[in-house]
């Protein structure tokens, strides 16, 4: 099994676009199966390769973690919430984060965090929330979505709320119940 000390997080470059996409459809589960994976989390919506090298052009918090060998084995996606903004308004998406409230600029959607199945468990998700934090101290204020129903993802929900995340109210979207998590940061 390998080691967390064998885990370097560094900043996303367009080469890595294939990987994430192949460590997100990792942890892809059809909506048929969603119940199965509701205790050790899931991916119910992957980008291809192209969506994240568009993902990495478009955000400066995107970060991966790699392996010794070099091998991409976990990536965060988050966005200034204004850029989350407009490439909603782009794409034609009704996001419910902007149909919830008014965030500040200086707010972080935090969209995706995705570990390699068989590196569940070592704290590499910690890890990358905690290079982001780093690399992103004017944000205060950082939000994210996860699914409550048809199936709770409950090893998402736990994994947030662990980060300091807090349940702010459900909204529908397209057939789906999404828990609004936020953290506030306060600095020093």
């Amino acid at each position: 099994m390998p080691k967390r000390t064998d885990i370097k997080v560094r900043f996303a470059a367009p080469e890595d676009a294939e990987q994430m996409s192949a460590v997100a459809n990792s942890n892809f589960v059809p909506l048929e199966k969603l119940s199965e994976r509701a205790h050790q989390g899931f991916t119910i919506w992957p980008r291809d390769q192209n969506d994240y090298a568009n993902c990495i052009g478009s955000s400066s918090h995107v970060a991966v973690a790699e392996d010794a060998d070099g091998k991409i084995v976990g990536h965060i996606l988050a966005y200034d919430i204004g850029v989350f903004k407009q490439i909603a308004h782009q794409s034609g998406s009704k996001n419910p984060i902007h149909q919830y409230k008014e965030y500040p600029d200086t707010s972080i959607f935090l969209d995706q965090i995705t570990i390699k199945p068989d590196h569940h468990g070592m704290g590499i998700g910690s890890m990358l929330d905690a290079f982001l934090r780093a690399h992103a101290p004017q944000s205060d204020l950082w939000i994210t979505d996860i699914v409550h129903k048809p199936v709770k993802n409950e090893a998402s929900v736990a994994f947030f709320e662990n980060l300091g995340f807090e349940l702010q109210d459900e909204v529908e979207h397209d057939g789906w119940i999404l828990g609004i998590y936020e953290r506030e940061i306060r600095h020093a």
